[in-house]
């Protein structure tokens, strides 16, 4: 599944009308349906992961209470080992900061897939792209999160994560459901981009580092610290 690819398909998602998708079921049916029909567990509070690349460290919190799916989904795929080795492949700063994506079990570094047996490759690719994670928004003033919604600018001021610099969120195709592993962390405000993506965290430490990375980087590991 090719998920937020700059050139075409991240700038046509972009394009996409901004209107309330209706869903056949509630926002609370579908987040218990994930939360408790998936291999992962919602995740409700928040939880601190340290990143270790080629380049340095740098720290995330996730904001479970905010984003519980997807968090949920996140460090299910961290315990699984599905990040290590794995390319950041698409780094944007011209003509202005916008994004580094990465998180495809797929684009590993060099000769690292080769060491990885065939069978376990098959088992890897099922449990990670069998996933079709909602899009997941929060509102001020509302119990739980929406899911599979686009929410327009009449909403802004009352997105509970939005694309701030250094924030992180789920990369998708044109499906609102469609997010499985691939992230992208923002290097500027793109508030544009609030509403229609899933924000389920922050850098919190080491953005010096982030700011470090470029296209063929690579995630050596991440670790759930607290």
């Amino acid at each position: 599944m090719k998920l937020l690819g700059v050139g075409k398909l991240f700038f046509s998602t972009l394009i996409v009308s901004i209107v309330l998708v209706g869903c056949k079921k509630s926002s609370r049916d579908i987040s218990k349906s994930f939360c408790f029909n998936k291999e992962y567990s919602c995740i409700e509070t928040k939880r601190i992961v340290e990143i270790e690349t080629n380049k340095g460290k740098f720290i995330l919190e996730l904001d479970g209470k905010n984003a519980p799916v997807t968090v949920g989904n996140f460090l299910d795929l961290v315990q699984k080992g599905a990040y290590n080795k794995t390319l950041f492949n698409r780094v944007i700063r011209e003509p202005k900061p916008y994004i580094i994506q990465g998180g495809d079990p797929l684009k590993l570094v060099n000769n690292y897939k080769s060491n990885i047996s065939k069978d376990q490759n098959r088992i890897n690719h099922k449990s990670i792209y069998s996933r079709f994670i909602p899009l997941e928004i929060s509102v001020m003033n509302e119990e739980r999160p929406r899911y599979n919604q686009l929410l327009g600018a009449n909403f802004h001021e009352r997105i509970k994560l939005r694309h701030v610099k250094g924030s992180i969120s789920m990369a998708r195709s044109e499906a609102l459901n469609s997010a499985s592993s691939q992230f992208y962390f923002s290097l500027k405000s793109l508030p544009e981009l609030d509403g229609r993506y899933a924000v389920f965290g922050e850098v919190i430490k080491g953005f010096d580092i982030l700011n470090l990375i470029e296209e063929g980087d690579y995630i050596l590991n991440i670790n759930l610290t607290k």
